[in-house]
């Protein structure tokens, strides 16, 4: 079969855009490491304030209302008194954009969970140098005092002590018991939070390339529509063997294992999310209010809702409720013909 002219533009551009994301990492990774210089030396903190402007103006140039989605998690880390303005800007912008560079890897025909995967693994790793960083033993081996001293913004002086305040407003063992296991919890806690970064990103950096490049159809979205999407078969096989180790390990593999299955139990929510979003689309056909209405459900619901999207999602690798396998199955088969 002859290639069409759109598979044909889209080989033709890709260079273009694969070196146009590669210039775009290197002001990302600018930054990175100037934020690791910054925190990790101390002595050098003059010369970094004077020089993270630069690559972070180069990533706005280049990545404009990208940047100003991601750095709202900048903001919430500002709020909570961990880091400077500039700090969490630099961090925001360096996070959401390092996972935005990785949809380059979808160029060479990569899946998105794929490249959303490899991405939210680098971006997490980053973060979690960091904080390691800023407060040693936070992240491993996971000493409670030194993520008090992280959680309780004793790092910077300007910054409130959050734990006293969180211990004056639901009290002292309530307040004790939430930062063990906000500590317990972390590693996993950042990855879910980079996962979004990382798939803002992606469709970002999707959309970026079609805009700017003309390229109409892209490697990523051979998969379908978000609401077909499924994770691969076999990872629940690694989410059984996790929730069997995890009611056998003590200690740190208890807390690896404890962290892995929040983070295999997140990508079940997701699927079970885009299963509610296909059938929402049987009994609405706006997609605007199906959006709306899934969003009411889940601040109705909250904790409840993400339980059972990841139970319909892991239901869902057996049972396939919207028959999505049966159906790549009959193309597969088609297309072989």
């Amino acid at each position: 079969m002859e290639p069409s002219g759109t598979q044909e533009t889209c080989r033709r551009r890709a260079p273009d855009a694969a070196f146009f994301g590669r210039i775009a990492f290197g002001a990302v990774g600018a930054v990175v490491l100037l934020c690791a210089l910054h925190f990790g030396l101390p002595q050098l903190r003059i010369l970094t304030k004077m020089l993270l402007p630069l690559p972070v103006a180069l990533t706005y140039i280049l990545f404009g209302p990208m940047v100003v989605l991601a750095a709202t998690g900048g903001a919430c880390l500002l709020i909570w008194g961990f880091v400077s303005l500039q700090e969490a800007l630099a961090f925001a912008a360096g996070g959401a954009l390092l996972g935005l560079i990785l949809g380059e890897h979808a160029l060479r025909g990569r899946s998105a969970f794929h490249t959303i995967a490899i991405g939210t693994l680098a971006v997490s790793a980053i973060t979690l140098i960091a904080l390691q960083m800023l407060a040693p033993g936070s992240i491993v081996p996971g000493d409670e005092a030194a993520f008090n001293g992280l959680f309780a913004g004793n790092l910077d002086a300007n910054s409130p002590n959050v734990l006293e305040q969180m211990k004056s407003s639901v009290g002292e063992e309530t307040a004790d018991k939430a930062v063990h296991w906000l500590m317990l919890l972390l590693p996993s806690l950042v990855v879910i939070g980079e996962l979004l970064y990382t798939i803002i990103g992606f469709v970002g950096f999707r959309g970026l390339v079609k805009r700017i490049f003309g390229v109409a159809t892209y490697q990523a979205t051979s998969e379908g529509e978000f609401r077909l999407w499924h994770a691969p078969d076999k990872l629940v096989f690694g989410l059984i063997g996790v929730g069997a180790f995890l009611l056998l390990a003590t200690g740190l593999p208890f807390r690896i294992a404890l962290n892995c299955m929040v983070v295999l139990g997140c990508v079940y929510v997701i699927q079970g999310f885009a299963v509610a979003l296909f059938f929402a689309g049987r009994f609405i056909s706006s997609r605007s209010f199906q959006w709306i209405v899934l969003l009411i459900i889940l601040l109705a619901l909250r904790l409840l809702f993400f339980l059972m999207a990841a139970a319909v999602g892991f239901l869902d690798v057996f049972m396939d409720f919207r028959k999505v396998r049966a159906r790549n199955a009959k193309e597969e088969q088609q297309s072989a013909e």
